[in-house]
């Protein structure tokens, strides 16, 4: 190494190159240390969630299903009898629940396990739910309704991105169907169990920071003429962002709060749709890694909004990395969440 250094040096141009990518590699490791060490903060531990119960979509995987552990892991058994046979044969118990999205039951009772593995006290309920499908939202609902009479924090988590152009059994774009549509469904339906809490209910709505680079046309939110995934999945996710602002109007003077986040770009499946992350998966994956932050980490932002004592009362904010964040102009537009708001109790049937 000592020999080949001493040529490096000697031959000018051959030094500069190797001297030249070796700064850029020591450079690249220093600042992605960095960066791994502060591109995230950590919800405390010791903020709380006893007593509630807690709704999170999209639970069986990726920042869904760590979003469910880490709020488990704040939270105590209650002095509540949960009777059946699937809910513990009336033990006392912590209802945390977790529908399954659009996946099979399986998968959704290995992350209940993965759960109760690291959190033995928690008792976690798989409820089945397909949010691109309306009608599958209301027979939920229906269920959920039948064994809970109260919800206190429900996180709209689940979604798609980046999917070749697909149409939802309703006939809607499906981005649109299930990371707008369905969650707008849910949430309407579930506005008597949310107000039912003794404590105040909070209604997290997750986002991306994709919101930015698109504005909404809703005379073409369900058009086929021009269709580009990423843009279908940035609109998608505006559409988050203005439910969640005038569903705050609509909520307020109510124990309900709302408010929307942007969680990070996080290390999850969500992108298995695209070839090129496929090729990205097996080339450079390892490298790429690096500067993604984990499903846990990813967790932190809606834990912290579900969770924080100094939001309590707080409504209609965007928040990113566990801090208000901004959001673009178009999604502080009254106006244009006034018409998405009529248009999706169109498109519901509400």
């Amino acid at each position: 190494m000592v020999k080949f250094m001493e040529f490096a040096s000697s031959n000018s141009i051959f030094g500069d190159v190797y001297f030249g990518i070796s700064f850029v590699v020591l450079g690249t490791v220093l600042m992605g240390s960095l960066w791994y060490m502060y591109r995230t903060k950590s919800c405390p531990k010791q903020w709380r969630a006893d007593g509630k119960t807690i709704l999170i979509t999209g639970g069986n995987t990726g920042i869904g299903k760590w979003t469910a552990l880490e709020l488990a892991k704040r939270v105590i058994a209650r002095t509540e009898t949960v009777s059946g046979e699937e809910e513990g044969g009336g033990k006392t118990a912590r209802r945390l629940l977790i529908p399954v999205i659009a996946i099979s039951v399986t998968r959704g009772e290995e992350a209940a396990e993965f759960i109760c593995s690291k959190v033995p006290c928690a008792l976690v309920t798989v409820m089945k739910m397909d949010l691109s499908s309306l009608n599958s939202v209301r027979h939920f609902v229906k269920e959920f309704k039948a064994k809970y009479d109260k919800l206190d924090i429900l996180i709209n988590n689940a979604g798609v991105a980046l999917v070749p152009l697909t149409r939802s059994e309703d006939g809607y774009e499906l981005h649109f169907a299930v990371n707008h549509l369905g969650h707008f469904l849910l949430t309407c339906l579930l506005l008597d169990q949310l107000k039912a809490s003794t404590e105040g209910a909070r209604i997290v709505v997750v986002s991306a920071l994709a919101h930015k680079f698109v504005s909404i046309n809703l005379k073409e939110i369900n058009s086929e003429e021009g269709y580009v995934s990423w843009k279908a999945y940035s609109r998608s996710k505006l559409a988050n962002i203005l439910f969640a602002r005038e569903l705050t109007k609509l909520l307020k003077g109510s124990n309900v709060t709302v408010n929307s986040l942007h969680p990070g770009i996080v290390e999850t499946d969500l992108l298995r749709h695209l070839v090129v992350y496929k090729v990205f998966r097996y080339c450079a994956w390892p490298f790429i890694k690096f500067f993604l932050k984990t499903p846990r980490e990813g967790a932190q932002t809606s834990v912290y909004v579900a969770v924080s004592p100094d939001l309590a009362g707080v409504s209609g904010k965007y928040f990113s990395d566990c801090d208000e964040a901004s959001v673009s102009k178009e999604a502080e537009d009254d106006h244009l969440a006034q018409a998405l708001w009529k248009m999706s109790v169109e498109m519901t049937g509400l």
